[in-house]
């Protein structure tokens, strides 16, 4: 969470809401989204490199768990939490090398709270 007030940021000057929709895109680790439907759990992998670690974002705020492990990331709700619909920054992770990253694929996220729904997401090559 940054400057405390909630809001999901970046270091990184991206704009989610730009990519078409149901797309993911990742910036040195910075994971962003764009989606028309309440996301209610996801799983990535990181193509190039492992993931250690994460912080902030969206996923955080709404009272995700999130648990890496080698370049798989998921993310989920003990609670039935969802993550509503629109774009903005998912989560920050930390990259063992953000340089050798090559994208993201396997990218699967649930709908809403149930769970019983899924969509795979296309990943965004940029412009």
């Amino acid at each position: 969470i940054c400057g405390g007030d909630n809001s999901s940021c970046s270091s990184i000057d991206f704009d989610a809401c730009s990519m078409p929709i149901n797309h993911l895109h990742m910036i040195e680790g910075s994971v962003f989204y764009n989606v028309n439907f309440d996301i209610g759990g996801f799983q990535f992998d990181i193509d190039g490199t492992t993931v250690s670690g994460y912080s902030g974002g969206d996923a955080l705020i709404n009272g995700f768990t999130i648990s890496v492990g080698g370049n798989t990331v998921l993310g989920f709700s003990f609670t039935g939490s969802v993550i509503p619909e629109g774009c903005g920054l998912l989560t920050e992770l930390t990259l063992a090398d953000s340089n050798a990253a090559e994208g993201l694929s396997e990218i699967i996220f649930s709908v809403g709270s149930s769970g019983t729904e899924s969509l795979t997401l296309e990943y965004y090559t940029g412009p």
